[in-house]
């Protein structure tokens, strides 16, 4: 079975069964458009063209497939060299030749498929020469399939000639795309395996299908066959070499991507003369072909080296890498070349290899990652046991553990770094500072925070006295992972570590300690200290220069939380976004991830909810790479915590992000386990599962006084209670709102205050006491605007519209509804916006309603809608179509249908005629009479 006919399988079958497949779907509908007009009674030849492992063969099985499908006459033949071919095709090409002399047609069409045309005999090319010559009436599609390079010079010579005559087409199929390569392999693009399997097969379906698969990966179902076909395939092409021409092919693939005669005569251990005579032949039948002034060669397709190499006996290839290696040790070859020479034929540790392997991983971490990873683990392992303690190779290998990092492979940098700091690094110092503040952050990226916090506490009690500044480094360091765990260092510990950077004048732990001090001072709700000590640490950061930030990373994890805690999201969202450009040059995962989650947190209170979502899904995709569950976890309850105000389809999803984070994490104490079932609880109640959040925030907070969970968020828990007991009929809704209070009392901050009165208006609101419910729930909002979270602010002036609604206060909702629109528009919440459309209905103001409350006209439309939505509304009411509508007013018709969309999310309709209906209802459009 062709892949083809796998991936149509997996999707409802279209009305041609075959050539269906997005890989070469646009070569398949030339082919299909030439069938058809050969079936009108035309003679239709074409030139299908491509390398070796392109998908020519599988593009013919679908066309003859399909042929036979419409019930036409198909004939096939392959060429095979050295033997006379095509006879049976001869026969049906002089018959086509007959019936154009006589200028009539016999019988239905003939479908003639000529695979490997390249290697047909001198008859077939004459036949086929000759319809190229002669125009033809009989009906008849031929599809010559051929590689380029191995064409004989008289069957180019004749194809040029149909060129230039017309009558014949040329198609080139040519190597697949990323995405093209990742619909093969059934995975996504941004599959590290994927992409190093498309870089590797350089695109072409065989050869990327071959790598995939010898890199562990499953073979798509419908192409099992791909091990036969290699094998095929490497029978075919050597079966006409000569022993000599075999030993310079394979030593070629050896050597990679190209040679010289020298380096082929070296690992093939041939003489000059008998080397040359091989590479003549290889030439002449375009397994190889000569680069430049022809001093070097390489392989005519990547195919071709690929099946050469894998022939080769694992003995014989190990030294042929070692004599690749001797005779390419010389100035000016990459030393990408020799660390793959030293991959494949290792020997005994060496530190010259130690330093070419950690120089060639380093050069291909942003484009090949997985073969980074491979080389700076056997740089490690390269390093004599004998020099492993002395002062240079531990700094290189500290060097080879953060390579570890940039690729994702986290444990075996960590594993380094414990090494080095049980072997040789016993000492205080900066180098001991700087390794075991990297270990700590790995190992709390990895999920064992407490195991972090315990090692980086220990060094800094054990450095605090003799060496300060190294000891106020860490406190820093602890803090950019304890900041959103349970570990942040104290505020004491903040201030002795400013203090200690201050007295011994060192400006970068300066700048890290005066972050630090003001995200305590944030927390504590000292917002003008936070904002004067953040306003410092800014002037300081403009006197360093770009190398200097270069190793500070870290540092703004710190300054972007502070700024984030004092309300200044804005600010926060630079400080994260700016620390991500250093920490991703080069890519450091473990301080990625958490700017990641601070970005993500700045841009989900400022209302941009989409990119939060975003960052949150990035974040996930960096920890599942480096294999740290915990954070994968914490980030989907991220994802889903953003995703949730989206509504519609986002928010269904929010609540399986949550619940799946959840699962991920655990029921324990850790924070990241409590923020995932806190999410789950708060997408619950916003989806109308009450009872499901109250029993979530319960779990997770282990009991009705909320132990395990922060203060700060502990308000928020009481508050959310609340509101699920107002829904569920619960009398325990005062109970929840005095605990709110009585946190907003311990912890004077405005998000705090705005959870503890959001509660009170809960109780009035269960008591039906509808105005003062209002009053309390517009205070809440400002409070969240305060804070900077817009999404709650949307979410508390919905509340007040509710409670306006059930009290049938039309001045209050007139002006409370504008006003959720705006909220909600300003903060992306679409889910608000879904929910005031539904409630401006409920309330009638859609349906004409009074005079005050429909307004010019009721909000609904005027409020809801932008000015330039309410124009293509007016204007799709008449009945005018998109295209009309983008005519009129000067848009293309993409954006007129993306404001229709946004125009029936909005006003809860499902299309045109209800928009008709419900702008006639509203007094806006006047109905069309008689």
């Amino acid at each position: 079975m062709s892949l083809y006919l796998n991936y149509r399988e997996r999707r409802p079958k279209p009305e041609v069964a075959y050539g269906t497949d997005p890989l070469h779907k646009e070569v398949f509908d030339h082919l299909l458009g030439a069938l058809e007009r050969a079936e009108g009674g035309r003679t239709e030849i074409i030139d299908l063209r491509g390398d070796v492992g392109s998908g020519k063969t599988w593009l013919l099985r679908d066309l003859v497939t399909e042929a036979r499908r419409r019930g036409d006459e198909v004939l096939t033949a392959r060429g095979i060299e050295g033997q006379e071919s095509f006879r049976r095709i001869q026969h049906v090409l002089r018959g086509v030749t007959a019936c154009s002399r006589r200028g009539k047609q016999r019988g239905r069409c003939h479908v003639i498929v000529l695979d490997d045309f390249h290697r047909a005999g001198e008859d077939s090319v004459a036949a086929l020469d000759y319809l190229l010559r002669e125009s033809t009436a009989a009906s008849v599609l031929i599809v010559v399939s051929r590689r380029p390079h191995q064409t004989s010079e008289v069957l180019s010579r004749s194809i040029r000639l149909g060129l230039e005559a017309g009558t014949l087409q040329q198609i080139t199929v040519g190597p697949l795309d990323l995405s093209q390569s990742a619909t093969l392999l059934q995975s996504s693009p941004n599959d590290p395996m994927i992409q190093r399997a498309h870089r590797t097969g350089a695109g072409n379906p065989l050869l990327v299908l071959a790598v995939w698969i010898g890199l562990g990966g499953a073979p798509p179902p419908g192409c099992p066959d791909v091990p036969e076909r290699l094998h095929a395939l490497v029978a075919d092409e050597m079966a006409p070499l000569t022993e000599t021409e075999r030993r310079v092919a394979i030593s070629a693939a050896v050597l990679g991507k190209r040679f010289s005669v020298l380096e082929l005569a070296t690992v093939a251990e041939l003489n000059t003369e008998e080397t040359c005579a091989a590479l003549d032949g290889l030439t002449r039948r375009a397994v190889l072909q000569p680069l430049g002034s022809g001093s070097q060669s390489q392989f005519r397709s990547p195919l071709l080296s690929y099946v050469f190499y894998a022939e080769t006996s694992p003995g014989w290839r190990y030294l042929a890498h070692r004599r690749a290696l001797r005779v390419r040790s010389v100035p000016g070859v990459p030393v990408t070349e020799l660390a793959r020479h030293i991959e494949h034929a290792p020997a005994h540790p060496d530190l010259r290899n130690f330093r070419i392997l950690t120089e060639a991983a380093r050069s291909v971490v942003p484009d090949d990652p997985q073969t980074a990873a491979r080389w700076f683990k056997l740089a490690a392992d390269n390093l004599p046991e004998d020099d492993r303690d002395s002062a240079v190779c531990t700094m290189l290998l500290v060097q080879v553990a953060e390579g570890l990092t940039t690729v994702g492979d986290l444990r075996e940098a960590r594993d380094i770094l414990f090494g080095i700091l049980s072997r040789t690094l016993t000492a205080p110092g900066e180098d001991r500072t700087a390794v075991v503040t990297i270990l700590a952050q790995i190992v709390a990226f990895l999920g064992a925070q407490q195991d972090a916090a315990t090692l980086v506490e220990a060094e800094i009690a054990a450095t605090r006295q003799v060496a300060p500044v190294q000891a106020a480094r860490m406190i820093v360091g602890q803090a950019t992972f304890g900041v959103f765990t349970d570990m942040l260092p104290t505020a004491a510990d903040a201030a002795w570590a400013l203090s200690a950077a201050e007295k011994h004048g060192d400006p970068s732990t300066e700048l890290g300690a005066r972050a630090l001090v003001a995200l305590h001072e944030a927390a504590l709700g000292q917002y003008c200290r936070a904002e004067a000590l953040l306003a410092q640490c800014e002037s300081m950061l403009s006197g360093f220069a770009g190398r200097q930030l270069a190793d500070l990373p870290g540092y703004f994890v710190v300054l972007g939380w502070a700024a984030a805690l004092s309300g200044r999201l804005d600010q926060a969202e630079r400080y994260f976004g700016q620390g991500l450009c250093l920490a991703r040059s080069p890519q450091r995962s473990y301080l990625v991830f958490p700017l990641l989650v601070g970005l993500s947190h700045a841009r989900r209170n400022l209302g941009r909810l989409e990119e939060a979502k975003r960052a949150a899904a990035e974040a996930g995709a960096i920890a599942r790479q480096c294999h740290a569950d915990q954070a994968y976890g914490f980030a989907l309850a991220l994802e889903s915590l953003a995703s949730v105000w989206l509504g519609g389809a986002d928010e269904k999803n929010a609540v399986l992000l949550a619940e799946q984070a959840t699962r991920i994490l655990g029921g324990d104490s850790r924070t990241w386990s409590i923020n995932a079932q806190l999410a789950w609880a708060f997408a619950s109640w916003l989806s109308g599962e009450p009872q499901r959040c109250v029993t979530l925030i319960l779990a997770a907070g282990g009991g009705w006084e909320l132990p395990r969970v922060s203060h700060v968020a502990r308000a928020a828990c009481y508050e959310l209670l609340a509101a699920c007991a107002v829904d569920l009929g619960d009398a325990r809704v005062e109970e929840w709102a005095d605990l709110a209070s009585a946190e907003a009392e311990k912890v004077n901050r405005p998000l705090v205050v705005a959870h503890a009165v959001a509660a009170r208006a809960h109780v009035q609101r269960a008591r039906s006491q509808f105005a003062e419910a209002i009053r309390l729930y517009q205070r809440s909002a400002h409070l969240h605007a305060s804070a900077g979270y817009q999404c709650l602010k949307a979410l508390m002036l919905l509340l007040a519209a509710t409670c306006a609604v059930a009290s049938e206060d039309r001045t209050a909702v007139v002006q409370l509804l504008p006003a959720v629109v705006r909220a909600a528009e300003g903060a992306g919440a679409t889910r608000i916006l879904e929910n005031a459309g539904r409630l401006s209905r409920e309330a009638g103001c859609d349906r004409g309603g009074p005079p005050e409350c429909r307004g010019d006209p009721f909000p609904a439309i005027a409020e809801l809608l932008t000015e330039r939505e309410q124009e293509v509304a007016r204007i799709a009411a008449t009945g005018m179509r998109s295209r009309e509508i983008s005519q009129v007013l000067h848009l293309s018709t993409r954006t007129v249908d993306v404001h229709l969309s946004r125009i029936y999310r909005k006003l809860q309709i499902n299309g045109r005629v209800a928009l008709v209906r419900l702008l006639t209802e509203s007094g806006v459009h006047e109905p069309k009479t008689g």
